[in-house]
């Protein structure tokens, strides 16, 4: 069954005490941030030893999250250094060779990678911008701020703006069931994140098993963004709706990669019994799925509690007619609604530069109340999951996440 694949992944949430649940390192990075007063330099670094032990300067903490490897549509992070009399720290990226040909060739020396940030403006994404001050006797200084304020504020003090440094993650933080936080995941704001990071080249056999003992130290696997909410029903309502926009630079267009969105149901995962986890509602299916990749399908889930498996049974529906693949590097607004009566209808549309909706890729309805077994599930919440079985990198960003009732379609 395909959401087989979901389960195979253990999706990181608390287990009994007797489960061993392996809790992949984060997917950023924090970028430090330390000042030395006697060298008027900002020391930017991912080490937090580096930062709060290097002689003459005081560690102010995290500036930031950035990339730890390279990912589709991301630069990288290059550290140079120059000593007196400008005693200067500066970071350029790949995006601008000549300022790289320009430090080389006035004395600095480069110091290594920090690490990756995004060219262009992410779901849920912040600029960091790149500020300079001359002190008028050959020192130099370079800092970073997040805000347009800040930059702001510095320029009123005689600082300049040299240019953005890239696109950051807003805020850290990874969802967890009760809506807690664990810090190194970000968090977008009414929505969330499903990544699958893996080398498959130096890590085969890890790439598809979570759970597999002596993982080499590059290997990734991070799945965070798992939803399951419960959602008030007002009197007098009879359908539930679920809308968010979704947005990937990597992750349509790839073998089996696909993230299941159901409603009025629930889920449930045991990470010591993995077939013991279930879910239950009407769902659809973005990614690639038995529709073709990029082309959305309807999946129906109930409980089959006592058995061998309880993990799930499931119904794959027809493929609606007409749809257009899903791409990569264009947003996307997604609206389902299911009835208490197992009625599902969905639409997915292109969200335009302005913000606008275009033409629907894909909207179907279907009647699946028949499917149900024990009826239509009476449960009021929604669930996002993530199915993987592709070795390789993506990153589907899920934002402006918002679920309600309603009387009627």
């Amino acid at each position: 069954m395909r959401i087989r694949n979901v389960l195979s992944l253990a999706l990181l949430l608390s287990a009994p005490a007797m489960a061993t649940v392996y809790n992949p390192p984060p997917q950023h990075f924090g970028l430090y941030e330390a000042y030395s007063g006697s060298l008027t330099d900002y020391l930017y670094t991912t080490s937090a030893s580096e930062a709060a032990g290097t002689p003459g300067y005081s560690s102010a903490g995290v500036l930031t999250h950035i990339e730890r490897f390279p990912q589709t549509g991301s630069t990288t992070v290059r550290r140079y250094w120059k000593g007196p009399p400008q005693n200067d720290h500066i970071y350029l990226t790949d995006n601008y060779p000549a300022e790289i040909s320009y430090v080389l060739s006035n004395g600095y020396v480069f110091q290594g990678i920090e690490g990756y940030v995004y060219t262009q403006p992410m779901p849920g994404s912040q600029p960091v911008y790149r500020m300079n001050y001359n002190y008028g006797n050959g020192d130099l200084v370079h800092r970073f701020v997040r805000t347009d304020a800040e930059r702001l504020s510095l320029i009123q003090q005689g600082w300049g703006y040299d240019h953005e440094l890239g696109y950051v993650p807003g805020s850290a933080g990874r969802f967890l069931p009760g809506g807690a936080i664990l810090a190194g995941y970000p968090n977008l704001p009414g929505g969330a994140v499903v990544t699958r990071r893996c080398n498959a080249a130096s890590t085969p056999i890890f790439c598809g098993n979570a759970n597999a003992p002596n993982k080499e130290a590059n290997w990734r696997d991070n799945f965070y963004g798992y939803r399951s909410t419960n959602v008030f029903k007002p009197a007098g309502t009879n359908v539930q709706k679920l809308q968010l926009d979704l947005y990937s630079m990597d992750f349509f267009g790839g073998a089996n990669e696909h993230v299941v969105i159901g409603l009025h149901g629930g889920m449930s995962l045991n990470e010591s019994n993995i077939e013991r986890s279930w879910f239950e509602g009407l769902s659809v299916i973005v990614g690639a799925t038995q529709c073709g990749d990029g082309r959305p399908q309807i999946e129906v889930f109930w409980r089959t509690p006592g058995g061998v498996s309880e993990y799930n049974g499931h119904n794959v529906q027809t493929c609606p007619a007409g749809t257009a693949p899903m791409q990569n590097n264009q947003p996307y607004r997604v609206v389902i609604l299911v009835s208490d009566g197992g009625e599902i209808r969905y639409t997915i549309s292109p969200i335009n530069a302005n913000g606008s909706l275009g033409a629907a890729v894909a909207t179907q309805t279907y009647q699946a109340a028949s499917h149900f077994p024990n009826g239509v599930p009476t449960t009021t919440s929604y669930f996002i999951a993530a199915s993987t079985s592709a070795n390789r990198d993506y990153t589907l960003y899920m934002s402006n996440l918002s679920s309600s009732w309603q009387n009627g379609f």
